[in-house]
């Protein structure tokens, strides 16, 4: 496979048409090769992996190539296959909630999180709120989209849970901004990253890890919770206590029913796939569309757009506001021009509330394949529809 960005558009079917896809942030597209690797299963494997089949060799084999490509200290019997991450963040919170002490548990979140982050140890602290023996709190955001960790009030917490990069601005956390907050385990919602750039390098300080198959080049139905072993266990342990055999405790325990080895297959197709086209080729050419699409949009500005967020860390995600116009009558108008976005709040309330968005924006997301002509073509897009269309 080529290692320059030039001519990768052939590598996905769904870019044979005229239109731009740029909604790569709720779903990425699939690859000509995951697709292959797909069928080929359908077509020559199938079967279930409980019977001792060929299946359970590949979902074994998916999970090994799974945690190679998270890197750093993760192993294949710390990676547990989920439907999508927040199935995943789930089990997190499943995992907590067994391991830590329900009287006096500390749980904080960030207002830069999904609702598949927040919900969960929101539900999770309930209970503690009601009896005020623990807490759960928003770590702020500044106006910039990034987190006010001096504004954390709060002794060190149990559990921090949060995303990595934001599927409204595109902006990637910063790693030591999270550790100043020192919890005791840290959970780190990082969809909206694995396609973009290496987290290998943050898995020693980092207990569980979730992301979801389809905003990787992987199909949708498959996600993952790394989880560390020693948390495992200790979940495990508790769960059947006085049962023998915890160092034999396998990542499919935590796995109900009979898993999605197609998905698994496809999910591990798409690993060799970023690996193959390279960590290098993929950051440079998005940070030159982000770099591009960003100074762009700002342009836009008295037009009545503001885009959500400062640069800082940037993805080639962007989400705009308007202050002339609805997002949906956009989306509209520019689907109409074949060019896919996502509108509404993007299943982000707390973002877009901390943003002084509250009823939605209109979300432009792209990824290494695209084009610095995409870009223009979608800014020359949006600049007709912000004439043309009535506010």
């Amino acid at each position: 496979m080529s290692k320059t960005p030039k001519g990768t558009k052939r590598w996905f079917p769904k870019h044979s048409g005229k239109g731009i896809y740029a909604d790569t942030a709720a779903s990425s597209l699939l690859p000509c090769s995951v697709i292959k690797a797909m069928t080929q299963f359908l077509n020559q494997v199938s079967g279930n992996p409980h019977s001792g089949s060929q299946a359970a060799k590949l979902l074994e084999d998916a999970r090994e190539r799974v945690a190679q490509f998270i890197g750093g200290t993760a192993q294949p019997n710390e990676v547990i296959f989920t439907h999508n991450a927040t199935q995943a963040l789930r089990l997190a919170a499943e995992i907590v909630d067994i391991v830590t002490d329900p009287a006096t548990r500390s749980i904080a979140v960030t207002q830069a999180d999904h609702d598949a982050n927040f919900n969960p140890w929101e539900v999770l602290s309930e209970p503690l709120m009601y009896a005020r023996t623990g807490y759960f709190y928003q770590i702020p955001l500044t106006t910039d989209g990034l987190l006010d960790v001096e504004r954390w009030p709060l002794p060190r917490p149990d559990v921090l849970a949060l995303n990595l990069t934001s599927n409204v601005t595109g902006i990637t956390q910063d790693v030591q901004d999270i550790r100043t907050v020192n919890p005791r385990i840290l959970v780190l919602d990082a969809t909206q990253a694995m396609a973009h750039f290496p987290i290998g390098l943050i898995t020693p300080s980092t207990d569980m890890i979730a992301f979801s198959g389809h905003k990787m080049y992987g199909p949708t139905g498959i996600g993952v919770l790394w989880c560390k072993r020693k948390l495992l266990e200790a979940a495990w342990e508790k769960l059947r206590p006085g049962v023998q055999g915890v160092k034999l405790m396998q990542p499919s325990f935590f796995e109900y029913g009979t898993p999605n080895v197609l998905g698994a297959v496809g999910l591990a197709a798409a690993c060799d796939f970023i690996q193959s086209v390279g960590w290098e080729t993929i950051q440079n050419q998005e940070h030159m569309l982000a770099d591009r699409l960003y100074e762009e949009l700002c342009h836009l500005n008295n037009s009545g757009v503001e885009v959500l967020g400062a640069w800082h860390n940037r993805l080639p995600i962007m989400s705009l506001k308007f202050k002339h116009h609805n997002p949906a009558g956009v989306w509209t108008a520019l689907a109409a021009r074949a060019i896919r976005t996502r509108c509404g709040l993007l299943c982000a309330v707390n973002p877009h509330e901390a943003l002084n968005c509250p009823l939605g924006s209109l979300r432009i997301s792209l990824a290494f394949h695209h084009t610095l002509d995409d870009v223009s073509r979608i800014v020359v897009a949006l600049k007709e529809v912000l004439k043309n269309v009535n506010p």
